[in-house]
């Protein structure tokens, strides 16, 4: 591996995946896929663009702060609407309301604000997390009130 951004996605994938067992562990097949997919879809888009060419992030930074600041209250939204019980009873799985807040709601802003620094300083992994904020917004949330109703 002697480019070093090589590094940078094999290190994205190994998060993606132990992501995906811890996230599997606690909320089962189905929610860990619309998840774990937006991530790896968030991933084909960063290593076709930004991984191989990086851009400003003086247009990029605020479009990514303002699509955390949605998604925060769209887990606002889920957490007060007890979201975790209600894929419980979809799908017959034990995710806890603890587990849900502190996996989505206390540790997840930890990743997208090192993403937003990332950005800051063009970092690739800065890049990843805004294709897969991106990518998670406009495909795997929709997938709440598509999927779920009908599964």
């Amino acid at each position: 591996m002697t480019d070093p951004r090589k590094r940078y996605a094999v290190g994205v994938a190994l998060f993606i995946a132990v992501y995906a067992i811890l996230f599997y562990a606690q909320a089962g097949l189905r929610p860990m896929l619309i998840v774990c997919g937006s991530m790896a879809g968030g991933m084909v888009l960063w290593l076709k663009t930004t991984f191989r060419t990086p851009v400003d992030t003086s247009r990029l930074l605020p479009v990514y702060l303002l699509t955390l600041a949605l998604f925060f209250l769209h887990i606002t939204e889920e957490f007060i609407t007890d979201f975790p019980g209600g894929i419980n009873s979809i799908f017959g799985s034990v995710w806890s309301t603890r587990d849900f807040a502190l996996l989505i709601a206390l540790l997840g802003p930890v990743v997208w604000i090192a993403g937003a620094v990332g950005l800051y300083y063009r970092n690739p992994v800065g890049y990843y997390l805004a294709w897969f904020v991106f990518f998670g917004m406009l495909i795997g949330e929709p997938t709440h009130y598509l999927i779920f109703p009908i599964a």
